[in-house]
């Protein structure tokens, strides 16, 4: 039976977790995390750039500095 790590088999099921296991970190959660700002605020800069010698208007402009600041765009479902 494969478990998830921290799982006990009555958190499995959907009940209480045992106190005191705390869930380890998982690299695929934080890839995703990385990913979800820094995807977007590269690709918005050069799109941007590939189309335009202008700066961009204050709207995008806005969601580059939001990416940038580490608020990410949800580009994948959490499993």
């Amino acid at each position: 039976m494969l478990r998830l790590r921290g799982q006990t088999p009555a958190a499995e099921r959907g009940g209480p977790r045992a106190a005191g296991l705390p869930l380890l970190p998982s690299w695929p959660q934080a890839l995703r995390a990385v990913r979800a700002w820094l995807t977007p605020w590269i690709a918005l800069q050069r799109w941007w750039q590939a189309w335009s010698k202008a700066p961009p208007p204050p709207q995008l402009q806005a969601l580059i500095n939001s990416v940038a600041a580490g608020c990410g765009l949800h580009l994948f479902l959490p499993n």
